[in-house]
């Protein structure tokens, strides 16, 4: 991870993370808040985009939307496992009428570290990427 400078003493680093979710708008914010929060952080609609990405300049954090159109999240996480199963990954959803733990379920068994519900908040995704890149 990159190291941003000091804190108390303590070097502090910032994970360069990936972002993929179709909602163009929810995007955007998380892209805003992270980056106000000082991560290095890349987003895009299409799993595929984010794979290549991925594969040009490793990152060292995903969070994904798990039903997208096109290649899903949990297609994507599939193949962040197979290729770079190290990378921690974060599974976003928002559909309930599905049944949301069901999907949520099935994305901690293909391995993801962290689970959240849409809507969440900004304090909820903070507290997360805080406890994903200081482990």
């Amino acid at each position: 991870m990159e190291k941003k400078g000091e804190i108390y003493g303590k070097e502090k680093y910032m994970a360069r993370i990936l972002l993929i979710d179709d909602d163009e708008q929810l995007r955007n914010a998380i892209v805003k808040l992270l980056t106000y929060e000082g991560y290095d952080i890349r987003d895009t609609c299409d799993g595929n985009e984010g794979l290549r990405l991925h594969r040009e300049n490793p990152f060292d954090l995903i969070i994904t939307d798990l039903i997208m159109p096109g290649k899903s999240g949990f297609e994507i996480i599939e193949e962040f496992r197979n290729t770079c199963s190290d990378v921690r990954i974060v599974a976003i959803s928002g559909i309930t009428f599905y049944g949301e733990e069901e999907i949520l379920n099935k994305a901690r068994k293909l391995g993801v570290q962290y689970t959240l519900t849409k809507p969440f908040t900004k304090k909820k995704l903070l507290s997360i990427l805080r406890d994903i890149c200081h482990e």
